[in-house]
């Protein structure tokens, strides 16, 4: 189903099973882009990070480099952070490389973990949306900072301290 909606867009669809597959390499090889827009994908290989001209963006739900790896959202409430997005160039360790634009989300009184996940998918696809059309009118990409190794990066927030978060 998800392919169909898809096709509204394009009637060029690919799609493999492993994005770190020799069947992905050669695919992305041939289509030679000058950018790939990352969503929701698992560690990617040097061999496919350096296919693309430019580079591959990611939109992270946290704010780089301070919030890398998962369950950031829980992590910055529990630490009294606020919440935010990044949008940056992958390189081959977690959630670090060149940033280009990060910004707060608003917290409000009442909202969850789940309801900042929302605001943080929308503010996510606003930046990368945003980054392509400036990027389609000057032909070049601009970073902030570099996340160099810098941060912290998180893994699955434990169960006692997601209670206490949310």
């Amino acid at each position: 189903h998800k392919i169909k909606f898809y096709n509204k867009f394009s009637d060029k669809i690919y799609t493999v099973k492993n994005f770190n597959s020799l069947e992905c390499e050669n695919l992305l090889k041939m289509l030679s882009p000058d950018i790939i827009v990352l969503g929701g994908s698992r560690i990617l290989k040097k061999n496919i990070i350096n296919i693309p001209r430019i580079g591959i963006i990611n939109a992270h739900p946290g704010y780089l480099p301070k919030y890398r790896g998962v369950d950031v959202i829980p992590w910055a409430i529990y630490n009294g952070d606020n919440v935010g997005v990044t949008v940056h160039l992958i390189d081959e360790n977690i959630d670090s490389g060149l940033i280009i634009d990060r910004q707060f989300i608003s917290m409000e009184q009442g909202d969850t973990i789940d309801s900042l996940r929302k605001k943080t998918e929308l503010l996510s696809g606003k930046m990368i949306a945003d980054l392509l059309i400036k990027f389609d009118k000057e032909g070049k990409l601009d970073h902030i900072i570099e996340a160099d190794g810098d941060g912290t990066v998180y893994h699955r927030m434990p169960k006692s301290l997601l209670k206490e978060a949310r």
